[in-house]
């Protein structure tokens, strides 16, 4: 008697031709592998769709620290490895401003698959799975931008999953070995159109850098829009510069090297299997910039011509290569690093295991300090802010995010985010009719291995409740109610606006620092945070007619003015903060030459 088989189903490359019969169980490994579900009927076939490993939210805690000792771990490792490898002699510091994003991003991705197939391994089924001929080299990054992109596509999680199979579990599964004839994900990628706009700004920037001049701080992606940053430097007394030369998309003209490929952590003893998987596969996914294109990288960055002992960025050095090689160097030599939040309200605790303080010598925050090097600011992302009064419509902010796991950070994961939608739905299903005549929705695709909240809610609500506004401060200015369906920048930008806001989520599916605790505390008393879906409806029903009755009360206005204490303010003299913050530093800082 033969023994059926599980059809195990990592994602959904190639969907139809796993499902090629219906005899044998299908068993998903989760929400992401049918994305394309419109093209199949179910009923003609039994399946299962496991359940996220981090449903569990002790063990998403217990996992979380793990992850971040095993990145520190992997950091210093590292750095002896690519210091041998490059024949170079730098700190720690450097490696990780340089590879950092990277390495907290790729690790945390590929142990959510190593849990995932552990758990589906832990069912005790007999399973059989279409093992794709893929090439290893056609997934390798030029940089960690191609990492990120290709990092939600099907195929290369397919591949990781594959990965995973034949290492771990060669000998518990039946592979069907198939060929690859599809694009990879990397020759999708299209060539970035920058606008006009773009290349004036490099153009003016090219000619000012002809010129001696001397900085008390260099400024890259500040967040500080282009009126309040020309009245920031010249406070400083430097002329502004834009600093378009860190946005060059560079594809390294030597080829992968398999001598690069084949380098082994030497100083990295693994704890268990996964990872002693991670020492056997990571030079096999570490991007060129980092191995065949670093020393391209590092002669580019030394030709750039800027002098300053302070650096100030809100975001590059979070995923912009060359600016991080730059800005690695000069550290080394003596400059300083300060950067910025970019984003949020409620501040997430050990977010990106806290790689942004671990790099930075001062790290701007809006919300009340928590880590030691964190220096309070005013929000340089709103400085010109405007107040709105006068709209009409109830505007939803929906959520948008990843079926994958692509870092350990607190929030809705894939297991999470059907419920996070159905909470959405009832709200508004909850709503009187003569709310539901304002509502719209903004809503966002992002393609593939994304939740496309816009296209589920078009589908549930129809295109006349999706919003069509292309910029968020338009919908503001048509609102007049918002509600955010996730506590983070959105919601601190709504509150900013002076418009009557609340925020709806699912209370389990996010983590904060505990110093927000007493606020949101006050906030769900005063019905400006909700976790139940029915009762966020009952209350905007009941002060639909006139909600600045229930925004001006003297509750909900201490409310607001604790929300703005703890979590960001713009202070009427935030441009002298700004200036004082950078003067203060530089006195003590030597000059640059």
């Amino acid at each position: 008697m033969s023994v059926i088989k599980t059809k195990l189903i990592s994602t959904s490359v190639k969907l139809l031709d796993q499902l090629d019969d219906n005899k044998s169980e299908k068993y998903f490994l989760g929400d992401w592998c049918l994305q394309n579900k419109d093209q199949i009927n179910f009923e003609n076939y039994r399946y299962i769709i496991q359940k996220h490993h981090w449903l569990d939210l002790q063990k998403y805690k217990n996992d979380f620290s793990y992850l971040g000792d095993l990145n520190e771990r992997l950091i210093l490792a590292l750095t002896t490895q690519l210091n041998q490898h490059h024949n170079v002699h730098f700190s720690t510091r450097y490696w990780r401003i340089i590879i950092g994003t990277w390495l907290l991003t790729f690790i945390p991705t590929v142990y959510d698959r190593w849990e995932t197939l552990r758990l589906a391994f832990e069912s005790n089924r007999i399973f059989e799975y279409d093992l794709h001929a893929f090439k290893k080299q056609k997934f390798i990054p030029n940089n960690f931008d191609e990492y990120r992109i290709q990092q939600f596509t099907h195929t290369w999680n397919n591949y990781i999953f594959s990965e995973i199979l034949i290492s771990k579990y060669a000998n518990k599964v039946s592979f069907n070995k198939i060929g690859f004839k599809e694009k990879y994900p990397l020759e999708l990628i299209k060539k970035r159109k920058e606008p006009i706009r773009i290349h004036i700004y490099a153009q003016v920037d090219k000619l000012l850098s002809l010129f001696n001049f001397k900085y008390k701080v260099i400024f890259v992606r500040p967040y500080f829009n282009f009126f309040t940053y020309l009245k920031l430097s010249l406070k400083l007394k430097q002329i502004p510069r834009l600093h378009n030369v860190f946005e060059k998309n560079i594809i390294f003209k030597k080829p992968l090297s398999n001598n690069d490929r084949k380098l082994k952590l030497h100083e990295f003893a693994p704890l268990n299997d996964f990872e002693t998987f991670i020492k056997d596969v990571l030079f096999f996914h570490i991007p060129k910039s980092y191995l065949e294109g670093y020393k391209e990288l590092e002669n580019k960055a030394s030709r750039v011509r800027i002098k300053s002992s302070i650096i100030f960025t809100a975001n590059s050095h979070l995923s912009n290569d060359f600016f991080n090689h730059w800005c690695a160097k000069m550290i080394e030599t003596g400059a300083i690093l300060v950067t910025s939040q970019h984003g949020g309200a409620l501040k997430q605790p050990q977010n990106l295991f806290l790689h942004q303080e671990k790099i930075a010598d001062k790290m701007v925050v809006w919300h009340k300090p928590i880590e030691p090097n964190h220096v309070r600011l005013s929000v340089n992302k709103f400085a010109q802010h405007k107040q709105y009064c006068n709209g009409t419509e109830l505007s939803i902010v929906a959520l948008e995010a990843a079926l994958y796991v692509y870092r350990a950070q607190p929030g809705p994961y894939p297991g999470f985010l059907k419920d996070d939608y159905k909470q959405k739905i009832n709200f508004i299903n909850n709503l009187s009719r003569e709310v539901t005549q304002n509502i719209k929705v903004r809503a966002a695709n992002r393609g593939e291995g994304h939740f496309n909240s816009r296209s589920r809610y078009k589908e549930d609500l129809g295109i006349e409740k999706i919003s069509s506004y292309t910029s968020y401060e338009k919908m503001l200015s048509n609102s007049k109610i918002v509600v955010c369906t996730y506590p983070s920048t959105t919601y601190l930008e709504a509150m900013f606006s002076g418009i009557p806001t609340i925020s709806l989520y699912k209370k389990d599916h996010w983590q904060f620092d505990p110093i927000f605790d007493k606020l949101i505390k006050i906030l769900v008393q005063n019905k400006m945070i909700f976790y139940d879906s029915s009762q966020a409806a009952e209350h905007i029903n009941n002060i639909w007619n006139n909600p600045w009755d229930w925004w001006n009360s003297d509750q909900v206005h201490l409310a607001r003015k604790m929300f703005f204490e703890t979590c960001g303010n713009l202070e009427e003299d935030s441009l002298n903060e700004w200036s004082s913050f950078f003067s203060n530093l530089s006195k003590d800082l030597p000059t640059r030459d």
